[in-house]
């Protein structure tokens, strides 16, 4: 069965569905993630909360390299196959994105165990322990990302956000308190060990829903693969992802190296508290993948440039208002974490700017990646990442964590500043927020 071509209307009806799914399902996902955060907070204290935020910092830096890049794959490559009606390397992707990912996150779980148990001198023996129990997660963790974006390209909704966003994070809490009901002792590891046990229930979960589902829209038949196709237009994802969580973890990893556990905890909570604006940014910028590579494949160039516009201005003006009402309560709602977390006011204003800079470019990172130019948001973070690391190691010593805040953020500017600037050398139109609202942008130079 081959998929209909979308016209502009019905791309933009899509987007704004899926994601509007997409942010009611972060919203609910952000409100589960902030009072399970509050929970361990509360039950294993500032330390040994710094533990376990480090340790799941770690294994979310290693999940971007587990997945082989192929989280885009799917997006990416279905619109062609669907064009030209290529039902077995549509089926052929279907399988690969089913199990590629338990291979790579198996060796990469192996590779991260025995990083942290080579590091055990630098980061203590209780983190590099909570590290090697963190990677057991990552193969469940690679298949559920990758299979996610399965879903969401057949605009299976409540696959595609209800396992990830909603029963994953609802079972965390609730193996770890099963368990600390039954004599367990409440730590770092056994925050770590919950996570992984959810994680592997809700990837089990959704690959067998969505493989059902494929059967019914995907008739039997032959089956093509390609295998390099598919993992060479994955490694410059891979590294994207991996540069971004470089970026975006440097702090925390810095951190705990230079500071104590409880430090980290009081920086991971505030941290936290920031990711409750971001889940805009990340439902719009998941809803609009894969029309981006049709509007891309079917060379309609204005067509791409007003589209991103739109998803621009989309990205910022909600996530503006979410940064001022999560700025103006931050004081009031880190006390819920308990002694300690008090005082990151400041680094939750400071983390916010960041944010606002990413969002102030919309979906651009999407949008290279749909289009070809993967290689362009890699540089981008690659930059970024070197500049977290620098500004990191030089504010870190003197100013601790609100030092790390500023370093996150400065790295945030310099990243979308990059993407900003790649897509119109690439693309030919402006996509950050000012363009957006002037509508000036400039007509294509190619598709």
């Amino acid at each position: 069965m081959q998929d209909p071509i979308p016209t502009q209307n019905s791309m933009e009806t899509a987007t704004r569905l899926m994601a509007f799914f997409g942010i009611a399902a972060r919203v609910a996902n952000a409100g589960i993630v902030f009072l399970t955060q509050v929970l361990f907070a509360r039950m294993l204290g500032a330390a040994e909360f710094g533990i376990y935020a480090t340790a799941t910092t770690a294994m979310l830096l290693a999940a971007a390299f587990a997945t082989l890049g192929l989280t885009a794959m799917p997006q990416r490559f279905w619109p062609a196959y669907a064009a030209n009606g290529d039902l077995a390397r549509q089926r052929g992707l279907m399988r690969f994105a089913s199990w590629g990912p338990f291979v790579g996150g198996t060796a990469v779980a192996i590779a991260g165990s025995a990083i942290a148990y080579l590091a055990s001198p630098v980061l203590s023996p209780a983190v590099s322990t909570a590290i090697c129990l963190a990677m057991l997660t990552l193969p469940a963790l690679a298949a559920l990302d990758v299979v996610e974006g399965i879903a969401l390209l057949k605009s299976w909704k409540y696959l595609a956000y209800g396992l990830m966003f909603i029963v994953r994070p609802l079972l965390i809490p609730t193996v770890f308190l099963a368990a600390w009901m039954m004599g367990v002792r409440a730590d770092a590891a056994l925050a770590v060990m919950a996570v992984a046990a959810a994680t592997w229930v809700a990837a089990f979960l959704l690959i067998i829903l969505v493989r059902r589902k494929i059967r019914t829209s995907l008739p039997e038949g032959p089956v093509a693969s390609d295998h390099r196709v598919w993992l060479r237009a994955g490694l410059p994802v891979m590294l994207i992802d991996g540069a971004f969580l470089l970026m975006t973890s440097t702090d925390i990893i810095l951190l705990a190296v230079f500071a104590d556990d409880a430090a980290v905890g009081a920086y991971s909570a505030a941290a936290r508290l920031v990711a409750l604006a971001a889940f805009v940014h990340q439902g719009l910028t998941w809803a609009s993948g894969h029309h981006f590579s049709a509007l891309h494949v079917a060379g309609d160039s204005s067509g791409l440039a007003d589209y991103a516009t739109r998803m621009t201005r989309w990205t910022f003006l909600p996530s503006l208002v979410a940064a001022v009402v999560i700025a103006a309560a931050a004081p009031l709602i880190l006390m819920l974490f308990g002694k300690g977390f008090e005082g990151g006011g400041s680094i939750t204003a400071i983390l916010l700017i960041g944010l606002l800079m990413r969002a102030a470019v919309g979906p651009a990172e999407q949008l290279l990646v749909m289009t070809d130019n993967q290689m362009a948001c890699a540089y981008a973070y690659a930059w970024a990442f070197i500049a977290n690391v620098v500004l990191c190691l030089a504010l870190i010593p003197h100013y601790g964590a609100l030092g790390a805040a500023i370093a996150t953020s400065v790295a945030y500017g310099a990243a979308s500043l990059i993407i900003a600037r790649e897509v119109r050398l690439r693309l030919g139109f402006d996509i950050h927020i000012l363009a957006a609202f002037a509508a000036n942008r400039r007509k294509p130079i190619h598709a």
